[in-house]
């Protein structure tokens, strides 16, 4: 079964999120630098308008945890599209 071209794009720009937020997490920064950097900026609010169906759970313990819960689950979800 083909993709169509809304899907593809939609799994193109998804990837495109995941890997800015690759490269977040992958800096140096503080983690609440990296927190501000994925939840207040446009990676997870253009992640979601992409992806209207994702959802993932939020430990809500750690700068760190946050991020990476999103991040893992983000991945996850693209992998099985």
């Amino acid at each position: 079964m083909n993709k169509s071209l809304t899907e593809y794009f939609q799994g193109n720009l998804s990837e495109a999120i995941i890997r800015e937020a690759q490269r977040v997490i992958s800096d140096d920064t503080p983690w609440h630098e990296k927190y501000g950097l994925i939840f207040s900026n446009e990676i997870f609010k253009c992640f979601a308008l992409i992806n209207p169906s994702f959802g993932y759970y939020d430990p809500d313990t750690s700068y760190e945890d946050d991020v990476m819960a999103w991040f893992n689950a983000a991945q996850n979800f693209i992998a099985q599209k």
